[in-house]
């Protein structure tokens, strides 16, 4: 039986303390399971997307969840980076 691949794993402390962490699967049909997270320096997760077995695309911001619709792992990808640079900005201020 055909196993699901990791495609991307990236776990990076930045030098202020928060932690990005990017994990993607691709299983055996073609879709993907998804975890990325930005936290702050508690662990609390504060900017974030996944999906998982039961539970659809969604997305994190602060403290809401909204659904998520995916289209590609690149398109994820910029849209959780212009989260985590948003998020930086407003914390900053």
């Amino acid at each position: 039986m055909p196993r699901a691949q990791k495609v991307r794993q990236v776990d990076f402390l930045h030098p202020d303390g928060w932690r990005e962490v990017h994990i993607v699967w691709q299983l055996p049909d073609g879709s993907y399971k998804v975890r990325l997270s930005f936290l702050n320096r508690r662990g609390e997760r504060r900017a974030g997307y996944d999906w998982h077995h039961g539970k659809d695309a969604h997305r994190h911001y602060r403290d809401e969840e909204a659904s998520y619709a995916f289209r590609t792992v690149e398109q994820l990808l910029s849209d959780f980076a212009h989260d985590v640079e948003q998020l930086r900005r407003e914390e900053r201020a």
